[in-house]
């Protein structure tokens, strides 16, 4: 009988330990984020959204921190873009409104049918041969469209500073 007792208490204390440390908060998933270059590539509309071609591609991948006791509220957002340069860029203006990027927003939300670039800068300076040190705070217009009139437009805005590591288009491809 004691045994039994002492059994049922043990497994008490076990089911009690499990249920607390499931909810702790360090098992929420913390925020992310990684920078990349590739060299000698070009922006497509599909994935993996880059290929080989003749441009310096830059991408920025976000991972926002899960909230707790929040359903649903996974983010992430990947911004690619391709510019015509060897060494230090900036970039404003018409310039910058020129130039090839893909947006993409992973979450629970609706997503945009266009975006174009309305605002901001893209300023990247070369630190030897495999990096980039890259700050960009870019205004962002999107679309909703149905059956090609615009039902809506939404301004995004996008604003990170990296240091952006050389990796290879095959890396890329292997995601």
């Amino acid at each position: 009988m004691v045994m039994k007792t002492a059994f049922y208490s043990l497994l008490f204390v076990g089911a009690i330990s499990i249920l607390l440390t499931s909810c702790d908060s360090e098992r929420i998933n913390p925020a992310e984020e990684s920078f990349e270059f590739y060299e000698n590539a070009n922006l497509v509309e599909e994935f993996p959204y880059a290929q080989l071609g003749e441009k310096l591609v830059f991408r920025h991948y976000y991972l926002a921190a899960n909230k707790a006791n929040i359903a649903n509220d996974e983010y992430a957002e990947e911004v690619y873009f391709a510019v015509n340069a060897d060494e230090d860029f900036y970039l404003e203006g018409p310039e910058l409104q020129e130039i090839d990027f893909v947006f993409k927003q992973y979450c629970n939300c609706s997503t945009f049918d266009k975006l174009q670039i309305v605002d901001g800068y893209l300023k990247g300076d070369k630190k030897g041969n495999d990096r980039y040190l890259l700050e960009a705070n870019v205004e962002l217009r999107g679309y909703y469209m149905h059956e090609g009139e615009v039902l809506e437009s939404q301004i995004l805005h996008s604003a990170f500073t990296g240091l952006f590591k050389k990796s290879s288009i095959s890396a890329l491809n292997q995601r």
